[in-house]
């Protein structure tokens, strides 16, 4: 939905993530293959015709099933090839005996590749081979996998299976085991491709570095390097457990570096322990999508997640601020935290696109603007009752109040400079004649005293920097104040969501975003927290939960207001 953009035109974004990089000698590690013999030629007799070689028992092919689970749905009925390692099943539908034959060949002799290289299997694989995969779904799920017959011809299965063999979740760990057991070892170019510090969050070897659907063909050739050759490093340096037991790169790439005698001060940000769990899909009707624990990213269009290096920042971003955001919710609203895990344990579907706004419906998430994303998702966690109108309000300011701290969390901004910042945007509207100076200076005098006021009570971002739920309070509570000023966006909530609605002094659709937290923060204030949101979660009106109607409340409020800070005004 539309968002003031007061903020956002002040706001000097101080972005976490920044770091030097410096040159990555690759590390020139090879597995070692038993030597092989090779026997002299033994010349055939010249009197005799050469024997006729015995003929190869056809494989055994039996009736299987699919029956579908929870990562792959689809039921259908198979043939099947057992081999020493592996099942090999494929669906009926596309069957025919010499195709099944060969393709359970090929991936006997993978297995076996495996096995010598990398050690013994955890468990016996099935691959199950399809015409094509589910839209969206994980190509493995446990020790099953799922391919198209091209993918066995052509060997892109292979990382799936080094997951399906050995419980690899991470992509990363899945495509340097496979280049570990299949590949040429050319780690050539790493050096000088991190010299560039753009390039550092390649190291990350996060799945959009290395999946084709998300990255161009320079970054897919860096990615895959740097996780082939940091996956070589871990096997020589602790063997196939090390693997498992590592989840991110950022774990072993300062050893890595050092061992290869790199000097380089970049560091991976503490979040890619989480974001390094996440795969790219194919998924119909968008461009890929980025599976992240349970919520998965539809990338149809978007002006902020492009690159592979502004796909990885940005899901850096969300886990820091989804962390705040969980923190304020478990201190604020103990109550809710059942209800908002449940919530948040069921796939959320967030689509990307270049919208001029975000929204929700259900589980799903439309995002046109990345800072909304917090927002949208405390949506998804807490509001039940987000389709009632009486509610339309409280949803509103209960979405702003409680993902706002992520903001903190994420964009860290000098309070000094943001208040010189306000003052001098109020003073230019004074200069292009849209308001007059007595009113600018009005503003800003208000707005100051409101936001330290608020500081001092409720303040929780460290000292010296901006408290961005605060400051989203004083300028609600400015707009109330000055209710015919120019300076304030008077959007109501009711028409965001194309509706209408009555005067604010007794319909609470009518207060802006701003406006309807201000409200709801001082009915938490004065009737408790926990009173005031226990009754919003069990959709009781806030009339019922604090005894009074509406505009007794509203009244209450603005007389509050206008005590603390009539001075401003005259």
């Amino acid at each position: 939905m539309k968002r003031f953009r007061v903020l956002a035109l002040v706001l000097l974004i101080a972005l976490l993530f920044s770091g030097n990089g410096c040159g990555i000698i690759p590390a020139l590690i090879k597995p070692t293959a038993a030597p092989t013999e090779t026997a002299a030629p033994t010349p055939a007799p010249t009197a005799k015709p050469a024997p006729t070689p015995e003929p190869t028992e056809a494989p055994e092919i039996t009736s299987g099933v699919h029956k579908g689970e929870r990562d792959y749905f689809t039921y259908f009925v198979t043939r099947v090839i057992e081999k020493e390692r592996c099942s090999v099943q494929m669906d009926y539908k596309i069957f025919s005996a010499e195709a099944l034959i060969s393709l359970a060949d090929t991936v006997d002799r993978d297995m076996a590749a495996i096995a010598e290289r990398a050690g013994e299997p955890d468990r016996r694989v099935t691959v199950y081979i399809v015409d094509k995969l589910e839209s969206g779904a994980s190509p493995v799920s446990g020790d099953h996998m799922f391919c198209t017959p091209e993918e066995v011809e052509s060997g892109e299965y292979r990382t799936a299976l080094m997951d399906a063999c050995f419980g690899l979740t991470i992509p990363w760990k899945q495509y340097g085991l496979y280049e570990f057991v299949f590949g040429d070892h050319d780690y050539s170019g790493l050096q000088r491709y991190y010299l560039d510090k753009r390039n550092m969050y390649t190291a990350s070897c996060a799945a959009v570095y290395i999946s084709p659907l998300s990255a161009d063909a320079k970054t897919l050739e860096m990615g895959r390097k740097t996780a082939a050759s940091i996956t070589a490093y871990v096997l020589n340096n602790g063997g196939l457990e090390r693997l498992r037991e590592i989840r991110s790169t950022k774990e072993v790439i300062s050893d890595w570096m050092k061992t290869e005698d790199v000097f380089s001060s970049f560091i991976l940000p503490e979040e890619d322990e989480e974001v390094a769990g996440m795969t790219v899909l194919k998924d119909a009707g968008c461009l890929f999508a980025v599976r992240l624990d349970n919520l998965v990213f539809r990338i149809t269009e978007s002006s902020f997640m492009k690159t592979p290096a502004e796909l990885y920042t940005f899901l850096v971003m969300y886990v820091r601020g989804m962390k705040a955001v969980w923190k304020t919710i478990e201190d604020e609203a103990p109550a809710f935290v059942p209800y908002a895990e449940t919530r948040a344990g069921a796939t959320i579907t967030i689509t990307v696109t270049t919208a001029d706004e975000s929204y929700t419906y259900g589980n799903n998430i439309v995002l046109g603007f990345e800072e909304s994303i917090w927002h949208e998702l405390t949506h998804v966690l807490m509001n039940e009752s987000e389709y009632d109108p009486v509610f339309w309000w409280q949803c509103e300011a209960i979405a702003e109040h409680f993902s706002l701290p992520s903001w903190d969390a994420v964009w860290r901004v000098s309070e000094e400079e943001y208040i010189s910042g306000f003052a001098a945007l109020i003073r230019s509207y004074a200069l292009g004649s849209a308001i007059s100076s007595e009113e600018a200076e009005k503003c800003i005098s208000l707005f100051t005293a409101v936001y330290y006021s608020l500081r001092a009570e409720h303040g929780s971002a460290p000292e010296g920097y901006l408290d961005h739920r605060l400051t989203e309070r004083a300028l609600g509570i400015c707009a109330l104040l000055l209710p015919d000023s120019d300076i304030f966006d008077r959007r109501s909530v009711a028409s965001t969501r194309g509706s209408e609605s009555g005067p604010i002094e007794t319909d609470g659709n009518a207060l802006t975003y701003n406006e309807s937290m201000a409200f709801f923060e001082y009915l938490m204030d004065t009737y408790g927290a926990e009173t005031v949101l226990r009754g919003y979660m069990y959709a009781k009106p806030i009339e019922e939960t604090c005894g009074k109607t509406y505009d007794k409340l509203f009244a209450d409020f603005m007389r509050h207001l206008k005590n603390m800070y009539g001075s401003y005004l005259r």
